[in-house]
């Protein structure tokens, strides 16, 4: 006979029947899809970039319209459309459904890419070297070349095993804010954190690879969200860490999620950072600017961005091999 503690627990068993062969375990892992990621990465010894693009199409009564369709453009100047079908004949699937988001590379540049472009590195950090300087004013000029390399660095972040954080620290009209919007022209799926709820924005970091811009104006006055946030700083700094969070499924119930929140992150506040974050963070301390950059304003619609972005993309897909190496 068996006790009321093991009556409860077989209560709550399953009952498991033989194994016929439709269910057989696989244990071959080389015979399955190999995941990638929808946003950036590397399969087959082949660098892509996931993005949307429209294309024609036809309806029952054979009527054009346009509309948009997610692919994988190449290292090697391909394109593929990328349905389950057809990832499903190279071995792969998605590990996340792709976000659907305005394309931060544009269709010329794109095209130009396909038909064999080229960049030169040095001309692309110069691009940005040159923004740094012309908006942002630093007293050690060091500051400018590191920032010229984290840029660049957020389109090649998902080769490293670990990405740091960077900090803006100072009084209030020292450039702090100034300094994350010109990070959202130039690095890879740039937002910025304070209009998204902490689920929204796990969700967009795990599907996006997205660089998170976190402000002084982060109203973190709510608990939950103030620990959330925690959560993510203290682990998204390195590759495979992951963060849960209890979520209500459809049916109103409750159930634990994990999400992958690695990728680049850049902070700016007034108050400082906790002694836990400073070995994920380099942090730089603005001063009050004297010179010509205090009256710049970045304007965010200005096509020279998708420009310096367009080089970038390209820059990635001509050149990941050399810096995985």
């Amino acid at each position: 006979m068996i006790g009321p503690e093991e009556e409860a627990i077989c209560s709550n068993c399953l009952d498991f029947e033989p194994i016929d062969e439709e269910h057989e375990p696989i244990f071959d892992l080389e015979s399955l899809a190999k995941p990638i990621h929808p946003a950036i990465g590397v399969f087959n010894d082949t660098a892509y970039v996931g993005v949307w693009l429209p294309t024609k199409a036809k309806d029952k009564e054979g009527n054009e319209y346009v509309k948009e369709e997610f692919f994988l453009i190449t290292s090697n100047r391909e394109y593929i459309l990328a349905t389950k079908s057809n990832l499903k004949e190279l071995g792969l699937k998605f590990s996340f459904e792709p976000f659907k988001s305005e394309t931060r590379w544009s269709l010329k540049d794109i095209q130009d890419w396909l038909n064999g472009s080229t960049v030169n590195p040095l001309d692309v950090y110069n691009n940005i070297l040159a923004a740094w300087r012309y908006y942002i004013e630093f007293e050690d000029e060091r500051a400018y070349h590191y920032w010229t390399l984290w840029t660049v660095g957020t389109y090649f972040m998902h080769l490293f095993n670990a990405y740091p954080y960077i900090y803006f620290g100072g009084l209030k009209r020292v450039g702090k804010t100034k300094a994350l919007t010109l990070l959202y022209c130039l690095a890879f799926n740039a937002v910025f954190s304070m209009n998204l709820s902490t689920s929204a924005l796990f969700r967009l970091i795990q599907a996006t690879r997205a660089t998170i811009l976190i402000d002084e104006s982060e109203k973190l006055s709510n608990p939950e969200r103030a620990q959330d946030f925690r959560a993510m700083l203290l682990s998204g700094y390195k590759k495979g860490a992951l963060v849960y969070r209890v979520e209500k499924n459809s049916r109103d119930q409750l159930k634990p999620l994990s999400f992958d929140v690695y990728g680049p992150k850049a902070l700016a506040n007034i108050s400082g950072l906790e002694d836990v974050l400073e070995d994920r963070v380099h942090s730089f301390i603005l001063r009050r600017g004297l010179g010509p950059q205090v009256d710049r304003e970045i304007d965010i619609s200005s096509p020279s961005w998708v420009e310096v972005r367009n080089r970038l993309y390209r820059l990635y897909l001509q050149y990941w091999r050399p810096v995985k190496a």
